[in-house]
């Protein structure tokens, strides 16, 4: 959400969920190595980094509050249809 490149380890999770294993992210195996050559590689390419602003852009607006309460009264009043 922050707009910034992110690393994660392939054992990390539910942040693997919102990693992306390309373009402004990555994945790796959980090794020093592996980390630090995908922080340099993201680092290297300013055009990954306007990708991660786009991307934190893209959450920031899905995971906004009024957004999520329109989901929600949604979801509420497609369980009062329900037979």
């Amino acid at each position: 959400m922050a707009g910034v490149s992110v690393v994660a380890c392939e054992d990390g999770g539910g942040v693997l969920d919102v990693v992306p294993r390309s373009g402004p992210g990555r994945v790796v195996p959980p090794d020093a190595a592996a980390l630090a050559d995908a922080a340099t590689d993201l680092m290297r390419h300013p055009q990954r980094q306007r990708l991660a602003a786009a991307q934190g852009e893209e959450w920031r607006r899905r995971l906004d509050p009024g957004a999520l309460a329109d989901v929600c009264e949604e979801w509420y009043a497609e369980a009062l249809r329900a037979p």
